[in-house]
């Protein structure tokens, strides 16, 4: 769905993606889908107070590996999501 919504409002809403992101992994694809945000909340009950910090070195590791310059690079790019 946050594909195809961000197919068709492109980059001029900010999607948020909720629910379900209990990793890196989970919120680069999201990112990749078209999210600008994600939002943890469950995870980071469950997973304590380090899970952003995890989450974020591995979304840096995903954009150091394809050599984007920043995060933004990846927003609504689903080729980058595997």
């Amino acid at each position: 769905m946050l594909r195809t919504l961000y197919g068709v409002v492109g980059g001029h809403m900010t999607l948020i993606s909720v629910g379900g992101i209990e990793t890196g992994q989970d919120a680069w694809e999201r990112i990749c889908a078209g999210a600008s945000l994600v939002q943890i909340y469950t995870s980071f009950v469950w997973g304590g107070p380090l899970t952003p910090k995890r989450i974020n070195r591995a979304l840096l590791r995903e954009v150091r590996r394809r050599s984007l310059a920043s995060i933004e690079d990846a927003i609504g790019r689903a080729d980058l999501s595997a």
